[in-house]
């Protein structure tokens, strides 16, 4: 089929009747920083882009935040360790792997808002380390200093 016009993606996505939600870029930026005030200057979180249009059940305001731990475990040498679970709405699928959760604190954002959000954090002042792949998933350490 000849394309006689030129087609943008949202036209497509218009025909189709499909509505992309918009991205609460406030109540984002809140809870990184809500975060970051409750937390030790030393602390890190970790944000996961991932596409939610592969998933049913997702939050309209475009992120997850999982910054609050459901259980802890205090080691034999006074260490703890956390463990931060994953939303329902994954459904313990992430990337290549099945897993519940993980043991650092972080917020999984729709996959195509991830690059205005990384933007965002470092006109913010946050430090935003290397875009990297965690289980096939794109992934970026957020921290003060």
């Amino acid at each position: 089929m000849a394309v006689t016009k030129f087609v943008r993606a949202q036209d497509i996505l218009k025909e189709k009747g499909f509505k992309v939600p918009p991205f609460d870029t406030a109540g984002f930026q809140n809870a990184v920083v809500e975060f970051f005030q409750k937390n030790d200057v030393s602390a890190k979180l970790t944000i996961f882009g991932v596409r939610f249009v592969d998933y049913e059940g997702t939050p309209k305001c475009g992120f997850s935040d999982c910054t609050q731990y459901s259980s802890s475990e205090t080691w034999s040498d006074g260490r703890k360790s956390f463990h931060y679970d994953l939303p329902d709405y994954l459904d313990c699928r992430f990337g290549y792997s099945a897993t519940t959760g993980f043991s650092t604190p972080f917020f999984i954002v729709d996959e195509p808002y991830l690059t205005n959000v990384v933007a965002l954090l470092k006109m913010a002042g946050f430090i935003v380390g290397r875009k990297r792949r965690v289980l096939g998933v794109p992934t970026y350490d957020i921290t003060l200093v």
